[in-house]
């Protein structure tokens, strides 16, 4: 069992331990990350109750201080009282690794604030699992945690990151699913897309599809569970730009004949890969140079 320090009262700090915990099968639970939570007196963390069962589960006596969102700061100043005084103490969320679209942030930011020992205990993340499967180049990939609820916030988001080159991952609640993916078509185009549902769970879902074949497959199947997502990256710049030219010189090609903007913008980008928002503003700019 490793050695935890600040259990004994040597007149020094404890230790506040990060710990990473399962996303969903127990067994994933490492031998390190057990050996902290069997060890340390105090655990604070997102839900009690959660938590609990999995400290039930190891057999493990810890007292529990709740660390939800909207209490994390009044938490802080209890966890850094303890390790003030010598106590060590875990942190973990309901499941993964905690600060990753989850509380810990202004807990860790008071606790190093004090100078105190911080050491992580690396565990779980859906992240990095749908990372691991994925079948694009992930050497360097851009995490947008949760996309906003509201749809014009959202779009601005995706607009504002629909020219990177490098994977996109998201999390996604299933009432805000469909609507999600449709404004993801919308901003970045018919992109691949790789889809995670109840990651390591019994009805685990690991699925590849392009963002109109995934919409319409929520057409006929009711999204349920937690959904993690990979999107592919832009096309590199130079890619990007010759499917932009092609895309012109078709519509100058149309010409006054062209009509149904929004259609046509929607199909060549299921085409291309080049956002729709990108192609409708193109039509425009074709159309008013027929006025003059």
């Amino acid at each position: 069992m490793e050695a935890v320090q600040g259990l004994r009262d040597n007149g020094l700090p404890g230790t506040l331990y990060v710990v990473g915990t399962p996303i969903g099968n127990l067994d994933d639970l490492t031998s390190r990350a057990r050996s902290i939570l069997l060890s340390v007196p105090v655990v604070a963390c997102e839900d009690t109750r959660r938590t609990g069962r999995l400290l039930s589960a190891i057999g493990a006596k810890a007292r529990l201080i709740s660390c939800f969102e909207h209490k994390e700061a009044r938490c802080a100043e209890e966890v850094v009282g303890l390790l003030s005084s010598g106590t060590s103490c875990a942190f973990c969320t309901d499941a993964g690794t905690p600060n990753i679209s989850d509380p810990g942030r202004r807990l860790l930011a008071r606790v190093l604030e004090e100078g105190i020992r911080v050491v992580p205990i690396p565990g779980v993340s859906a992240v990095t699992a749908l990372l691991s499967c994925c079948p694009f180049n992930a050497d360097r990939f851009y995490f947008l945690g949760f996309l906003p609820e509201k749809a014009v916030r959202r779009r601005e988001y995706l607009n504002h990151v629909s020219h990177l080159d490098c994977p996109l991952i998201f999390f996604e609640a299933p009432h805000r699913l469909k609507r999600s993916l449709r404004d993801l078509l919308e901003c970045l185009g018919d992109r691949e897309i790789l889809m995670g549902r109840e990651m390591t769970k019994v009805h685990e879902e690991v699925k590849l599809t392009r963002v109109g074949g995934l919409i319409e497959y929520f057409e006929r199947h009711e999204p349920r569970g937690e959904f993690t997502f990979c999107v592919e990256g832009r096309a590199e710049a130079t890619h990007g730009n010759e499917a932009m030219e092609d895309i012109l010189e078709l519509l100058e090609l149309i010409g006054p004949g062209l009509t149904h903007t929004k259609a046509i913008s929607k199909v060549l980008s299921r085409i291309t890969g080049v956002s729709a928002g990108k192609i409708y503003d193109a039509i425009v700019s074709v159309r008013q140079r027929e006025k003059k």
